[in-house]
């Protein structure tokens, strides 16, 4: 049984130098042996609230608490008041560290030892002070400085690999809970204290048959809903999504009795914390109740103000929302109101400002002066250190996904932060991270060619961790963000390879395009294998058959490989490719009246039969009247200032196939001629070759 299996495992005991000293085989059915407390006056009991320091809180407990007249409410009232001390590092000597350390594990073992005499009240106060000691010392970090403080604090409380002392001292209180029946008696108060305990220290000790503590706990706590506050209910939910421990049960009912209660108006009842708390615990829980969730976000819509919302509160249940897939508009233009409305987002972390726009383009709910709100927010501060890579690759990801929400300054930000990284830093980066990054900057058209110099690397080293999506986002985005990285592109064949079954018809026309546009040649990749999973697919759009065919025009005309789709269907592809006729710019026919008055008038739009491929006007110049292919090149062909990937391609394929020098007419550089002519025809005298703009006094833009 459950219960049993917990009893068998605490036969398991810590031995090694200075390890907590309890009896091999506890006899927990020998009543005789239990401290006589009946009798102990309450002078006895200890106070440690006056204590000032954590050495003279455990100085007193050490002098009192080894003589069995202690009593449980003294053990509770120590690990009650320890945990404030906890918060901070600290700096002892090393005789100072030796002996509390070894006071500490006196007690410990004292502790463990008389727990089986415990009541529920002292049991749960108990635990939930060793959780907060625990909690506070792993917030301290894992790698502390040798020999110090916080080093012996994790050797007493947690332990390492070889020695896991939170696990002991948590299945020790479990056991004292389950095997002598003490956890049936609990008031709802501090069962939910009790599981919460267990669940900030993350221990959810598994049995056998696959069920685990938190199962037990659950059993106990099902029948007795009804009589749970909205902070006791929250904070258990809490308990179970933070230790990872699943129990759809125990939150089917959970929400049954909320909304239930809600005909009397249980909500009302909850604050905000209390409300953060349970829609964070189901989101994290995998546990999805759209009911749940809609009577939340009405109750929360109908609120006269949010001013008691903290901001971890708004953060957490906009995230939850996003997480469990559930839409509720008004909810969050009520959230995004309240945030825009703040005066400044210092209470914000880091974590909390990426969830909350990852949570509304993930909704797809469109609130512009939010996202303006977070991004000034960002880009106002004086370095972006605090920033998790995870956080700043959802960042740019949600920025790049919420259409309508340019930021160029936040994506120069992060770009700059991330480019100044060492090595060790980015190798840490993770595959999604970096194809994520990748994608947004690509999908938001920013250029930023020092990042993507960066992120390469990192890519490179960690191919092999990379999904199929992640290596087909990461491939598009530096294809079309104009990245030509064919280092990178060569080292990913491997990988694109062993996933080349798990593309879809657009994916796979995306890689071929994208390796057209770097011309990094892939024979092993391009080969009978490739042209069979094309042919496999039926569901080519127009764009992914105008792809295959340029990356056919790759293969056949400069490459001269074999690597070819059937005739008939690099027929089709040329067909789509040849029908799709671009939008021209306004600006295209000043330049070809410009060319006009140079005695150079030019063909229009014209069509290059061999590859299909259009221009917008073609001009013969010089003697023996060489063709100049003339494109007017608007924002979409460019990446901040940099040619894009598909006008890099183009401008290569031509020059190959046709013998056609293409040179571009920039609209920025364009449009700030403005409206004098003649700078404007100079500017294209130079462009052309014509005249040696450096040495005329004509101002032409750069």
């Amino acid at each position: 049984s459950m219960i049993g299996a917990l009893q068998l495992s605490t036969s398991i005991r810590l031995s090694t130098n200075g390890a907590f000293r309890i009896p091999n085989t506890p006899n927990h059915d020998r009543v005789n042996h239990r401290p006589h407390w009946d009798n102990i006056s309450s002078a006895q009991h200890l106070s440690f609230q006056d204590c000032p320091t954590m050495e003279s809180s455990v100085q007193m407990a050490y002098d009192h608490l080894h003589y069995d007249s202690s009593t449980p409410r003294n053990f509770s009232a120590f690990w009650t008041d320890l945990p404030q001390f906890i918060r901070h590092r600290y700096f002892w000597h090393a005789e100072k560290n030796e002996r509390v350390a070894r006071q500490l594990k006196v007690i410990i073992s004292r502790t463990l030892k008389n727990v089986k005499y415990f009541g529920y009240r002292d049991l749960s106060q108990t635990t939930l002070g060793l959780a907060k000691v625990v909690k506070n010392i792993e917030r301290l970090g894992k790698r502390p400085p040798q020999d110090g403080p916080h080093q012996i604090l994790r050797d007493v409380f947690i332990g390492d690999s070889s020695m896991k002392r939170k696990e002991f001292i948590f299945n020790e209180l479990a056991t004292a809970s389950v095997g002598l029946h003490v956890l049936e008696k609990f008031d709802p108060r501090h069962l939910s204290n009790f599981i919460y305990a267990f669940g900030l220290a993350r221990y959810a000790h598994e049995f056998e048959d696959g069920k685990s503590l938190f199962d037990v706990f659950a059993l106990e706590a099902i029948p007795k809903l009804g009589a749970f506050n909205p902070f006791d209910l929250s904070n258990m939910l809490w308990a179970y999504a933070n230790a990872e421990a699943s129990n759809p049960n125990l939150f089917e009912e959970a929400a049954k009795t909320v909304l239930l209660s809600q005909e009397v108006g249980m909500l009302e009842a909850f604050n905000s914390q209390d409300i953060s708390n349970m829609v964070w615990a189901y989101a994290r829980a995998g546990e999805r109740h759209p009911e749940l969730f809609e009577k939340v976000g009405d109750h929360i819509d109908v609120l006269d103000n949010l001013s008691d919302f903290s901001s971890q509160a708004l953060s957490n249940i906009i995230w939850a929302y996003a997480t469990t897939g559930k839409s509720h508009p008004k909810l969050f233009e009520k959230l995004a109101d309240r945030i825009s409305a703040l005066d400044n987002l210092r209470t914000f972390t880091p974590q909390a400002l990426s969830n909350i726009v990852w949570a509304y383009a993930t909704l797809d709910v469109s609130h512009p002066i939010l996202f303006k709100k977070v991004a000034d927010h960002i880009v106002d501060l004086p370095n972006l250190r605090k920033f998790k890579h995870k956080e700043l690759a959802n960042l740019v990801w949600s920025y790049a996904t919420a259409a309508g929400n340019p930021q160029p300054m936040l994506f120069e930000k992060v770009g700059d932060h991330i480019s100044t990284l060492g090595k060790g830093n980015l190798r840490s980066f993770r595959s999604w991270h970096l194809s994520n990054i990748a994608w947004a900057y690509a999908t938001a058209n920013e250029s930023h060619p020092e990042l993507f110099d960066k992120l390469a690397d990192p890519a490179t080293k960690q191919q092999h961790f990379f999904t199929s999506g992640q290596v087909h986002d990461l491939l598009w985005a530096y294809a079309t963000n104009g990245q030509t990285d064919q280092q990178l592109f060569k080292s990913l064949v491997p990988v694109v390879k062993t996933t080349l079954r798990e593309y879809d018809a657009q994916e796979l026309a995306n890689i071929a395009w994208a390796y057209s546009v770097v011309n990094a040649a892939a024979p092993s990749l391009f080969n009978d294998s490739f042209i069979n999973a094309c042919l496999e697919k039926r569901a080519f759009t127009l764009e992914g058959l105008s792809q295959l065919h340029q990356w056919q025009l790759w293969q056949m005309e400069e490459l001269h490989s074999n690597c070819r789709l059937p005739p008939s269907a690099r027929k089709k592809c040329r067909v789509a490719f040849a029908s799709i006729v671009p939008r021209p710019l306004a600006m295209r026919g000043d330049v070809i009246s410009e060319l006009s008055s140079m005695g150079l008038p030019p063909q229009e739009e014209v069509f290059v039969r061999k590859d299909n491929y259009r221009l917008d006007a073609v001009v013969k110049i010089g003697v023996d009247q060489i063709r100049v292919g003339i494109e007017v090149d608007g924002a979409s062909c460019f990446a901040g200032r940099n040619p894009r990937g598909g006008t890099i391609l183009k401008r290569r394929q031509i020059a190959h196939l046709e013998g056609i020098r293409v040179i571009s007419v920039p609209y920025w550089e364009w449009m700030r001629l403005g409206k004098d002519r003649y700078s404007k025809q100079a500017y294209l005298r130079a462009l052309l070759g014509l005249i040696d703009l450096d040495k005329e006094d004509e101002l032409v833009p750069h």
